[in-house]
């Protein structure tokens, strides 16, 4: 794992040749809000997908120790730092799983404005 100065964070998979995987850049706030756009249920084939990404992108403990609260002195508050990204290998599987079910809920027009910073990130990703 490593770390850069502007609160991004890369993992690197041995065996993996990083230059042909497709990568995206998730933000803490961002893998906890994709389980939204993860199916609740479908064929063992597509729940499957959706498990193996919901695995990738869990927490680890390292991670989960190096999300500190932060204190605002001049709002007297407490947050999370959610801006730090780790960058995860997305397999064309994932991604495909992933604008379906965008273009669901497109379709529906039932997308929360709570995920449109993510859907629009995930659309775009190539």
């Amino acid at each position: 794992m490593n770390h850069s100065g502007d609160g991004e964070i890369t993992l690197k998979k041995v065996g993996t040749n990083e230059s042909t995987k497709p990568m995206i850049s998730l933000t803490i706030q961002e893998r906890l809000l994709i389980g939204n756009l993860l199916p609740d249920k479908g064929s063992i084939l597509t729940l499957t997908v959706a498990d193996d990404l919901s695995k990738k992108i869990r927490f680890t403990q390292e991670e989960i120790k190096e999300c500190t609260l932060e204190y605002d002195e001049a709002l007297k508050t407490y947050s999370w730092n959610l801006n730090k990204s780790v960058y995860f290998d997305i397999t064309d599987q994932e991604k495909s799983l992933l604008q379906k079910q965008i273009e669901k809920l497109d379709k529906e027009e039932s997308i929360p404005m709570a995920l449109f910073a993510l859907v629009k990130k995930i659309k775009e990703f190539k």
